[in-house]
């Protein structure tokens, strides 16, 4: 005859407080291993994102702005004329006469004996320009170079064209082993011009003024 053991209430109350312990430490085994999982794909995440090159964007090499200068000659004479009177809107001291610049520029392009006439652009159309002069100041005998004008048309003026002239004209005295003089006559955006005259010449040597009359011709 077979006889079933029977457990005591105390028993079966001793083995499930036991497997309540057991079912809690595997939860806690459970959730470490889980954190574990995580931190490894974290991990994992870090390392490819470091190993896989990030795209890399083309930065467009800045060109620098390389312009000719020239010396000026009679297929220039028209577009010459075009930027002395915008010039002189600027920057003109009495009333612009269209027959005494139309004279003189031919005479600046023709002799080329003490006035040179330097330009940037193709023949015929001149894009800003630079007139000097070869002159020997009072009391002496020896020359120097003097600045008469420099201009650039507008729609060029947020290129370099007046810094190369001024490049230019710095090259020129040190060939030639002159002194250069250079100055800002102007009725408009005298301080910006000032400003790029000290970048290239330093402090300047002196002032001037204008008395009982003014600068610039502008269109009425």
């Amino acid at each position: 005859m077979n006889i079933k053991s029977k457990k005591t209430k105390k028993q079966l109350e001793t083995e499930v407080t036991k497997l309540s312990k057991e079912l809690l430490t595997m939860k806690e085994q459970f959730k470490t291993v889980k954190l574990d999982i995580e931190k490894l794909n974290i991990s994992v995440k870090i390392q490819e994102e470091s190993v896989i090159p990030k795209p890399i964007i083309p930065i467009k090499p800045k060109v620098p702005e390389v312009y000719n200068v020239r010396l000026a000659t009679e297929e220039d004479i028209t577009g010459l004329l075009q930027l002395s009177r915008e010039a002189h809107e600027e920057g003109g001291l009495m009333p612009y006469s269209e027959f005494a610049t139309n004279r003189d520029m031919i005479a600046l392009v023709q002799q080329h004996q003490d006035h040179f006439m330097f330009v940037i652009g193709e023949r015929g159309n001149p894009e800003a320009c630079l007139l000097v002069q070869l002159c020997i100041p009072y009391g002496s005998e020896y020359p120097y170079i003097e600045q008469k004008t420099l201009y650039v048309a507008q729609k060029y003026r947020t290129s370099k064209r007046s810094e190369t002239l001024i490049k230019f004209a710095i090259t020129m005295a040190e060939d030639k082993k002159l002194p250069l003089r250079f100055g800002v006559s102007t009725g408009t955006r005298a301080k910006a011009k000032i400003r790029l005259m000290n970048k290239y010449f330093g402090e300047p040597c002196g002032s001037f003024y204008l008395y009982n009359g003014m600068y610039g011709y502008p269109k009425r």
